[in-house]
């Protein structure tokens, strides 16, 4: 391989989408025919069992400092000249802050021949400092939250129905790290809509757009408790229709 392999990846995409690419990248690494797709290497890494590969995703909601403490156990090992071992972390968008930044150095400077492939759906969930010591590239497709049906009750300037609202929102089950995604998919989105009306000159379009992009900014700053999510998107409901 005369590629060199980066200490650390960071690749946003659908899921199902990034453990396609993260199999075919790890096959032309491993397998002496560059991904041949028959041999046992081959068949162990879409297996998840090949040895040189550590799968990881977190448990329950979150990351784990325990899993995190795997980590560092294993790359305490010095690896053969030659060799490479690659922790792969799905759904790293679930990452907690301490756990992040528990990686920051080992991510940073590991050890000769290992490596990082961090997998998740929504970059700005990623902190900065970690987005920062990775290679990152953004695969085409939209996520899933993208289609979420409470998006539809705050991608408009126009008022929407209480009583259809409460009803979608009573049969959710959204979490507190799934509302931080969707806030940031409503973010860009009104972000957008604030750039398109300085484009067409519309000026009341664009204050509409401003007073929601300083509502999801509050939002931020008191995310969802474990357990409160239906109570915040509720509030934050009847704050747009405040101002709608």
């Amino acid at each position: 391989m005369t590629t060199a392999i980066a200490p650390a990846y960071l690749w946003i995409g659908a899921q199902e989408q990034l453990i396609h690419k993260t199999k075919n990248y790890l096959r032309s690494i491993l397998c002496a025919a560059a991904g041949c797709l028959r041999c046992i290497v081959c068949r162990q890494v879409d297996y998840e069992q090949h040895h040189a590969i550590m799968w990881l995703a977190p448990e329950k909601e979150q990351y784990t400092l325990e899993q995190i403490e795997v980590i560092h156990r294993t790359i305490a090992y010095r690896l053969d000249d030659g060799e490479h071992f690659f922790f792969i972390l799905s759904k790293a968008d679930n990452l907690s802050a301490l756990c992040a930044n528990n990686l920051l150095k080992s991510i940073e400077e590991p050890p000769v021949g290992y490596h990082f492939i961090l997998l998740a759906e929504q970059i700005d969930a990623i902190l900065p400092t970690i987005r920062s010591r990775c290679q990152t590239e953004i695969m085409h497709g939209s996520s899933t939250l993208s289609q979420h049906n409470l998006l539809a009750f705050f991608n408009t300037a126009n008022g929407n129905n209480a009583l259809t609202f409460l009803k979608e929102l009573e049969t959710s089950k959204i979490g507190e790290r799934e509302s931080i995604q969707l806030l940031d998919t409503l973010l860009a989105a009104w972000i957008t809509q604030a750039k398109d009306a300085v484009t067409n000159n519309n000026i009341n379009a664009y204050k509409q757009a401003s007073v929601y992009i300083e509502l999801l900014k509050k939002a931020y700053v008191k995310p969802p408790m474990p357990g409160s999510s239906k109570l915040f998107w509720r509030n934050l409901f009847l704050q747009f229709q405040a101002v709608a």
